[in-house]
């Protein structure tokens, strides 16, 4: 019988496979309908942007996985069953113009819509400011960030997106820290992440007025610690 060993790592270093094993994982955990507003409705589109998010946070904050092991006859196979963006302290995505080039941001953008090029600099800026209306000024750059969180369908409901929280939660609370989410989904908001993981509900940001017609739900904005 083969056994199999499962285990939460830090991708450190990160190198491409495991960045575009990762991105996979993110993109069928929603199944590729996260972002398909601001990509045109393009799986390809939705990769790309995926996989520049991942890059940046392996880069300039943390990706941690969930990775299964399985013993082979002449190597081990492993597959990433979920993965989470994190960033620490003074971290956030794509913060200097130097990384959204380097990580394939720029490249991205330049192959989408005028619409949904427009959309995404004003969708990142608003968000953030709904964020810092309900925490206060600089509370979630100063904190640990949960950036995305994503378990594969065949992987959900056993756990593991709780250990990809809990392994930051507990570094935070080490140093006297917050770990923050914003939960788009209000049922994942309360009986996920404040039923089952205790986080404290700070508020709903408003829904955004967006000029590019584009749908924009409001979020739960949780912290823990």
């Amino acid at each position: 019988m083969t056994s199999t060993n499962d285990r939460i790592e830090l991708l450190n270093p990160a190198n491409e496979s495991d960045i575009h094993e990762a991105t996979n994982v993110l993109g069928e955990s929603f199944h590729w309908r996260l972002f398909n507003v601001g990509c045109d409705e393009s799986k390809e589109l939705h990769y790309e942007c995926l996989h520049a998010w991942v890059k940046d946070a392996a880069a300039n904050g943390e990706v941690w996985v969930a990775r299964r092991v399985t013993p082979d006859d002449e190597e081990e196979k492993t597959t990433i069953m979920g993965a989470a963006m994190w960033y620490g302290p003074r971290q956030k995505l794509f913060q200097t113009p130097e990384l959204e080039q380097q990580c394939g941001w720029t490249e991205f953008l330049g192959k989408l819509s005028e619409s949904s090029r427009n959309w995404w600099p004003y969708i990142i800026r608003e968000s953030a400011a709904g964020v810092e209306d309900i925490l206060g000024k600089d509370v979630r750059l100063n904190n640990w960030h949960l950036q995305l969180l994503g378990v594969h369908p065949d992987f959900q409901r056993r756990g593991i997106g709780r250990k990809l929280c809990e392994v930051v939660e507990q570094k935070a609370k080490k140093s006297g820290l917050l770990t923050i989410l914003e939960a788009g989904n209000p049922n994942n908001a309360k009986h996920v992440y404040q039923d089952k993981m205790g986080y404290e509900l700070k508020g709903v940001t408003g829904v955004i007025n967006d000029p590019f017609g584009k749908p924009i739900v409001s979020y739960s904005v949780l912290v823990k610690g």
